[in-house]
């Protein structure tokens, strides 16, 4: 769909000789040691040995008696000899935040009250969301989430605008596609499509964040981005937990109905193996159950034993399923601890 202490050295300065606010220095010394963009920070050891030659040039150097080049040679010395380290401060500032705006849906094919944007606003999820990732991430700039008639069964990421589009035509897509399936019980599809659809929008909000954040953060990857966006809003979701028992099941139980989705999507609209888009960025929907349980499954094997038990998933992928739930989670917890605000910690 184009739809997460160590102890620090003491900082120091230079002898008081240097003058630091000598901008030549701060530009070769920039270029020499190749960090631009960055906030740096001067950390030295703890016993200060530092040369007292490297103290002469310093004295020289503000004196103009020597030149810029010998002294950063000096520098690089200190440098590379471990007497003065360079410590470069990748986090970023908060000047941003994710923020919601509803367009109206007068073409929704249902009543009023049963229309989709009725359904996020009486479901508050999209509210929900954005207060959590607003006290969990920081942006160096806006991003709005956008709810809107689109034309289409969608939701993205626009880069160019740095916008989230969740479409109200594919919140309809997943009311008619659950209730065609469960078609032969009615009864049991009227009562569970609530929490299916929120569970399923609510994902699909988080894949698209995952893209966000790939591209605010400018995180490196190196596999397709729509796999990462997956693992994302999967790993976010197996977090969720109910807030008056702390019972993680909740989220277990959240990727079960999106698992569901990807099953269900297979089974209505496969088509001859000839026409597949295996070309596509997107894993296939059959292959996306899979992922999805296997990451339900080394979440918790014991709540989802019943995966395995009852053939949804296969033993040869579910004994692995723990160590790539680990994977997933460290990696994107590595990613976005300079970005977070101790949510991976």
């Amino acid at each position: 769909m184009d739809f997460l202490q160590t102890q620090k050295k003491p900082f120091i300065s230079l002898p008081h000789i240097i003058l630091l606010s000598k901008l030549s220095f701060v530009l070769v010394l920039v270029m020499i040691i190749g960090i631009s963009a960055s906030i740096i920070s001067v950390q030295a050891q703890q016993d200060y040995d530092i040369p007292q030659w490297v103290k002469n040039n310093a004295g020289w150097w503000a004196d103009d008696s020597i030149d810029d080049e010998s002294f950063v040679n000096g520098i690089k010395y200190l440098i590379e000899s471990g007497i003065m380290e360079i410590n470069i401060d990748s986090t970023i500032q908060d000047q941003g935040d994710f923020y919601l705006t509803y367009k109206p849906n007068p073409n929704s094919p249902y009543v009023e009250e049963d229309s989709a944007i009725t359904f996020l606003k009486n479901s508050n999820l999209l509210e929900q969301e954005i207060i959590f990732l607003n006290e969990n991430f920081r942006l160096p700039y806006d991003i709005e989430v956008l709810a809107q008639e689109c034309g289409e069964a969608n939701a993205w990421y626009d880069y160019e605008i740095k916008q989230i589009v969740i479409c109200y035509e594919f919140i309809d897509m997943h009311y008619e596609d659950y209730v065609n399936y469960h078609n032969e019980d009615l009864d049991f599809a009227y009562e569970t499509v609530d929490p299916y659809i929120y569970d399923n929008i609510d994902w699909v909000f988080f894949h698209e964040v995952g893209h966000a954040l790939i591209d605010v953060y400018q995180l490196p990857i190196t596999g397709l981005e729509e796999n990462v966006a997956d693992q994302f809003a999967s790993l976010i979701l197996s977090y969720t937990y109910d807030d008056d028992t702390g019972d993680y099941s909740v989220g277990q139980d959240m990727l079960y109905n999106v698992g569901t989705w990807f099953w269900i999507s297979n089974e209505l609209y496969s088509v001859n193996p000839d026409d597949y888009p295996f070309w596509d960025t997107h894993n296939l929907d059959i292959q996306r159950f899979y992922n999805i349980s296997c990451y339900a499954y080394g979440s918790d094997p014991q709540y989802n034993q019943d995966l395995v038990d009852e053939g949804w998933l296969p033993e040869d992928r579910a004994q692995n399923c723990e160590w790539e739930y680990y994977q997933m989670e460290y990696s994107l917890s590595f990613l976005l601890k300079d970005f977070d605000n101790g949510f991976f910690d």
